[in-house]
């Protein structure tokens, strides 16, 4: 046949992020080959006009806005080209400022007349197609042109101490979707990032390894058909413009589902009728039931309805687990576990539910089928799901969209209106705490006759349910009943007295008619379950569950929320222990991790789980202080077990107080108290443990309003 050519028309077009990453006009290079048998005849109708190609194509180009991948435009453009009579089209269209160390990005591929019912169905975004499609047949190619990047690279001394440039220049070949919304396209920003988190981090002796360590990671990370890598030192030879490596290499045939192989997946749940948190507790102990290990789970989240709005709002959240079942049979028995909950699968679609559950990933099994599609399909466009995966797997690259989950979520979140209400949740007793909002307030009942402030103002049971309807008055969330005091030297009871101290508190509290939550304090394994049993809701264990063997196992079974506090040694010892090996944060931190994760894999689920740095235990002044200085940098992102859990902090009338304000008497710290309290809720405290609520009450009234603002996610 013969051609047509259009060479390097060049539009000003939006066509997805630029190379910071915005949604901004930039500089487009088009090239287009027609193929077309060409008539014995000068009559400009008896052809196909390049010039209206050219002006269509540059009209379109420059005032779309709805594509955002190359992939899409580059179908659409094909798609238009055929349309005005071509049999067969090459299209290329590359993006001048995509990335920040390279040329271009660019996509090249090739239609026929036969391929345009793949076409339409491939833009048709309104309709959501029964399974994706990907055609073997067609070899498309998306490629990174002269991508620039430091590295140590080479045998010679001098290329050992300093870095030198390298080139690469990446040719990936994909098949193409019948259905190319952006989940479902190459995300040349995610590889690119790989390629040069790769090149900075390496030291190679030659190209030629480097070359093929990172085209197997690129596979590993990538869902690529084939991938041909130049990469090129321009500094190596002095008379020569470069030297340099090319590698072809395809993807390994896909591993099969072993019928007896253990595989980790992840599921997302959803409910908003009925005991919502009851159903997914009851959806867990069915899972149990056949086998399946709760490996991890995500915190809770309430979110408005997505798609029928008129409708509960729903509790949110996502699993990780390890099975032995295909992913056919999970999701067979996850229907099953819908059904036997009360689901009813005849209502309308996206209505309300007693529980949903998906699966989002299975092992790195990338399926379509006409029952099941993994990755899941609509992961990219719910923040209900995305978020609860974020607690899980913030860097799990999604094979459809080529982006991480906390790439996804970003990308989602900057096209939502930020003022949807989505919360992260804390279940307790009938209550939902939403620790965006609100700081909690837990006042101190302590029924013991030796504890370093109010030690016995609550001997008698009268007196201990009087002083609890005081600070219920006053403005507690919560009531913590202790009846062993951890303060320094303190002299430790048995087990039997612990229970007569708290047990008949917990009871008289609740044959009162009252419902606040109950907290109790206590190391002892045997206290909390009673203390469970009697009407409490939460064990707050001032050893983080390592005092007592039995202790993580009753939290898991009764699934209590827990808080896990850092501690060393015990109320005798623990002065002793204040010395910690290099940064003081990261040794509590590094602790507390090591309690954390001993918990999930007793089964005590994340979304139940509060933490206390033990400010006063194990830690003289100075260290209190630098706790609450640093203390948001227990959980933050750079933690990937503790990231983002909620923070207690007890600091009341505390010795390091008093030392600072010359106050021997506890009582006497309230304002010390109060400033310290202040500044602990600003650097991320969501609940904080007092004596003095009433006045408490007014500091968190003040500091929330400071600090705490609207916000659909908190991080």
């Amino acid at each position: 046949m013969d051609k047509i050519l259009i060479k390097n028309l060049i539009v000003k077009g939006q066509l997805g992020p630029n190379h910071w990453d915005a949604p901004k006009a930039q500089m487009l290079i088009v090239n287009i080959t027609g193929f077309i048998d060409f008539l014995e005849s000068d009559d400009i109708n008896d052809t196909v006009s390049y010039s209206t190609i050219s002006h269509h194509v540059q009209a379109f180009l420059e005032t779309q806005t709805d594509l955002i991948s190359l992939e899409s435009v580059a179908a659409k453009v094909a798609l238009d080209c055929l349309q005005f009579g071509l049999k067969k089209v090459e299209v290329k269209i590359e993006k001048t400022h995509a990335l920040l160390f390279c040329d271009t990005v660019g996509i090249e591929i090739t239609r026929t007349t036969n391929d345009l019912d793949f076409l339409k169905s491939s833009l048709d975004f309104q309709t959501i197609p029964s399974k994706t499609i990907y055609n073997d047949n067609l070899n498309d190619m998306i490629f990174i042109k002269n991508l620039a990047l430091p590295c140590l690279i080479g045998v010679n001394t001098c290329e050992r101490i300093a870095k030198q440039k390298v080139i690469l220049n990446l040719l990936i070949h994909y098949s193409p979707s019948s259905n190319l919304n952006y989940s479902n396209c190459i995300n040349y920003h995610h590889i690119c990032k790989l390629t040069s988190d790769f090149v900075d981090a390496s030291s190679y002796e030659t190209i030629e390894k480097m070359a093929m360590d990172l085209s197997t990671l690129l596979f590993k990370e990538c869902q690529m058909d084939k991938l041909t890598l130049k990469i090129e030192k321009p500094s190596a030879l002095i008379f020569a413009e470069c030297s340099g490596v090319e590698i072809t290499r395809s993807r390994d045939v896909p591993k099969s589902i072993k019928d007896d192989s253990k595989v980790v997946a992840y599921l997302s749940f959803g409910t908003n009728l009925g005991n919502r948190l009851g159903n997914i507790m009851a959806a867990l102990d069915k899972l149990k039931q056949i086998g399946v290990s709760i490996l991890d789970t995500s915190y809770l989240y309430e979110s408005t309805p997505m798609y029928v709005t008129d409708q509960p709002r729903f509790l949110n959240g996502a699993f990780k687990i390890e099975t032995t079942l295909n992913p056919w049979e999970l999701l067979k028995e996850l229907k099953r576990i819908e059904a036997e909950l009360g689901r009813n699968f005849s209502t309308i679609r996206n209505g309300p539910r007693v529980i949903d559950l998906d699966i989002l990933y299975y092992d790195d099994i990338h399926l379509d089928s006409e029952d099941l599609s993994i990755p899941h399909r609509a992961i990219a466009e719910r923040i209900f799901v995305l978020k609860p995966l974020l607690d899980l797997a913030p860097g799990h690259v999604n094979s459809r969209t080529y982006r991480t989950t906390t790439q996804m979520l970003d990308f989602l979140l900057a096209s939502k209106d930020p003022q949807d209400p989505f919360y992260k949740v804390f279940p307790i007793r009938n209550e939902l705490w939403d620790f965006s909002s609100k700081t909690v307030i837990m006042g101190i009942l302590n029924v013991t006759p030796d504890s370093f402030s109010d030690g016995g103002l609550s001997n008698t049971l009268d007196d201990a349910v009087a002083n609890a309807l005081r600070m219920i008055k006053d403005g507690a969330d919560i009531i913590d009943i202790g009846g062993q005091s951890t303060a320094p030297n303190a002299q430790e009871i048995d087990t039997a007295e612990e229970i007569k101290r708290v047990i008949p508190v917990i009871k008289a509290i609740r044959d009162k008619g009252i419902d606040i939550p109950i907290s109790v304090d206590t190391f002892r394994a045997a206290v909390a379950k009673a203390a469970i049993e009697a009407g409490a809701d939460l064990i707050n264990d001032v050893s983080g569950g390592s005092r007592d063997p039995d202790m993580l196992n009753v939290m898991a079974v009764t699934h209590a929320p827990v808080c896990l506090m850092h501690m060393r040694g015990d109320s005798k010892t623990m002065n002793s222990l204040t010395k910690y090996d290099g940064d003081l944060l990261v040794s509590i931190r590094d602790e507390l991790t090591t309690s954390v994760e001993k918990a999930i894999r007793q089964g005590i689920y994340r979304w139940n789980i509060i933490l206390d740095p033990g400010i006063g235990f194990a830690k003289d002044s100075h260290q209190c202080f630098e706790i609450i200085r640093r203390l948001n940098f227990l959980t933050d992102k750079s933690s990937k077990i503790l990231r983002n859990l909620p923070i207690l902090v007890g600091l009341s009338r505390k010795r390091f107080i008093g030392h600072v304000t010359n106050q021997s008497v506890p009582s006497n710290r309230i304002w010390g108290t109060a400033a310290a309290n202040t500044l602990a809720i600003a650097n991320g405290a969501v609940v904080i443990r007092v004596h003095d609520v009433k006045e408490m009450k007014d500091v968190v009234l003040i500091t929330d309003e400071c600090v705490r603002k609207p916000s659909i996610l908190s991080d």
